[in-house]
């Protein structure tokens, strides 16, 4: 699983450079002093639902949910100046660049197919504006495949 997540962190890192803080999800938004640079993008691996491929072998649906959070101090009400409207509505368009870039993004090498963004929704939370973005994707454990370094068995013998 940290391939998925190390994967996703260097796609947003290069590809979403409005994004000023990049991290696994430890839960650092629910402290009363996030230890993070907004707006920033907190990756889970919420579940994996496991089936055998072969003895070894397996493919998971993953559900993968990335927490991206805003400051946003800029009035959007109709009487503001636009430039604060725009401001205010700035962050939209991060949403959009990281659907983008990672709607159908895939990584052969970090063993999971393309993603697919299945749901965006609104935190309530009023600071920081939080997103969720979940996407669906299916990860490889392919074990059978990969060259293992067994120790030799002991062969233990009794003398009768």
């Amino acid at each position: 699983m940290e391939t998925i997540i190390k994967s996703i962190e260097d796609k947003l890192r290069t590809l979403v450079p409005e994004l000023k803080w990049i991290d696994q999800d430890f839960g650092q938004l629910e402290l009363e002093n996030p230890p993070v640079n907004f707006p920033c993008a907190l990756i889970d691996v919420q579940e994996v639902d496991w089936e055998n491929t072969t003895q070894l072998d397996q493919q998971g649906d993953t559900l993968v949910n990335i927490r991206v959070a805003f400051r946003v101090y800029d009035r959007s009400n109709i009487h503001a100046p636009t430039p604060l409207r725009q401001r205010a509505v700035a962050h939209f368009s991060v949403l959009k660049k990281i659907k983008k870039h990672l709607h159908g993004a895939e990584d052969a090498e970090a063993n999971y197919n393309s993603l697919k963004c299945i749901k965006t929704r609104r935190n309530k939370t009023i600071d920081p504006r939080v997103y969720t973005m979940s996407f669906n994707t299916t990860l490889f454990d392919n074990r059978e495949h990969q060259e293992t370094t067994k120790p030799p068995l002991k062969i233990i013998r009794k003398r009768l």
